[in-house]
């Protein structure tokens, strides 16, 4: 059965949830390629759910795996010039550009052969820390440090747009919306918004137009556009039909990452501190009740990966009464070592889940509780070894 996940960097680890349940993957904390070295600070599903790009603190600063296998892709043109801030794919999956800190600040991958593009308009100005493709993939926007801090790039022969409304306010995150009318970027002195047929700035009423914005997600029918600001209360939502703008969250903290997921029914939120994460229902607003407690998570990315998750299926588990059998312990173990892997109980309806990442072979026992019994679905009669959860 697949289901969606959402993905965080828990400073230097890679983690993994379901977008269902909110329960942590199983597996995630031990990809079979191993983890990302260093601090991550951006992560991005290719389109089709087969690699997921990481950007990271510590050489070589970009890891990519195969969603299929969870091993590291060779990137055979070499590692990015420095610490990678942001990455993106584009629309068709052929292109991953990311933001770093060091000179050339952009490197762009041809996915076919992970060789790096030739950038014939020139290097952007300084320090990436945003990069964006449009919806049609026909441009790359950039953000750096340095004026003129906005670098709009055509994906054909990648010469220099000309960005007639001016540049930002400084160094953020840059996101084109999905219809592709808009390019929002972020800035050390507020949030700023281009109409891409002109690029006019767009007059914004307050909010984090005047703050600091480090983070910026369009949700996915561009009708609204999150920003994280360094000064309470944090987030701004704004109507991109007026422009005005909300302050719905109860944000405890800082934000490290802003994402929407891909049907737009919740806003994901890595958040500074113990709370780690706050997922909230961009039409009420209302918080989701979650399991998630990651210190200090960065940038979380949702994806439509289809993932293997361990379930009953549409029957659940019944007693000897054919009743729904609630409350049964269900655990989980990895078939080739005998380790337990999960430990859950049937819910009301006598259903279970256990997302994982990978395609790990498994062994499920289901208890029964009030006899003691134990009930095995025997995988070609092999014993599980005897683990205590």
């Amino acid at each position: 059965m697949g289901g969606r996940l959402i993905f965080f960097g828990a400073e230097a680890t890679l983690v993994a949830y379901s977008d269902d349940t909110f329960d942590r993957c199983v597996d995630a904390a031990s990809l079979p390629g191993g983890q990302p070295i260093g601090t991550i600070n951006a992560i991005s599903m290719s389109p089709d759910g087969s690699k997921l790009a990481v950007g990271h603190t510590t050489t070589p600063f970009l890891t990519v795996y195969d969603t299929a296998t969870w091993q590291k892709i060779t990137i055979t043109g070499g590692a990015p010039n420095g610490l990678v801030r942001d990455l993106t794919w584009n629309p068709s999956g052929t292109l991953l550009a990311t933001a770093h800190a060091t000179s050339n600040f952009l490197t762009v991958y041809r996915v076919s052969d992970w060789s790096k593009v030739s950038i014939a308009g020139g290097n952007p100005a300084g320090s990436g820390y945003g990069v964006s493709f449009s919806p049609d993939g026909t441009k790359l926007a950039h953000t750096s440090n340095t004026s003129p801090f906005l670098t709009v790039y055509e994906t054909t022969g990648w010469t220099k747009l000309t960005i007639t409304g001016g540049q930002p306010s400084g160094a953020g995150q840059c996101k084109f919306s999905p219809d592709g009318v808009f390019l929002a970027a972020g800035g050390s002195s507020g949030l700023t918004v281009y109409t891409v047929t002109d690029w006019a700035k767009v007059t914004l009423s307050g909010g984090a137009a005047t703050k600091t914005t480090s983070y910026v997600a369009f949700s996915p029918d561009s009708a609204q556009l999150a920003a994280s600001t360094g000064a309470s209360p944090y987030m701004y939502i704004y109507d991109t039909a007026t422009w005005t703008y909300t302050d719905p969250i109860a944000m405890p903290g800082g934000s490290r990452g802003v994402s929407y997921n891909d049907d737009g029914t919740k806003l994901v939120l890595a958040v500074n501190g113990a709370t780690g994460v706050v997922i909230v229902n961009p039409t009420t607003w209302s918080s989701f009740s979650i399991p998630i407690q990651t210190s200090t998570p960065n940038g979380p990315c949702t994806t439509t990966l289809s993932t293997r998750w361990l379930t009953t299926g549409a029957q659940s588990i019944r007693d000897a009464a054919d009743a729904p059998a609630s409350g049964r312990a269900v655990r989980a173990y990895n078939r080739a070592t005998g380790a337990l892997l999960a430990a859950v109980t049937t819910d009301a309806s006598g259903k279970f889940a256990i997302p994982f990442v990978s395609e790990m072979q498994t062994q499920v026992a289901i208890l029964d509780d009030d006899a003691g019994e134990q009930y095995n679905d025997l995988i070609f009669g092999r014993v599980i070894p005897a683990t205590t959860p």
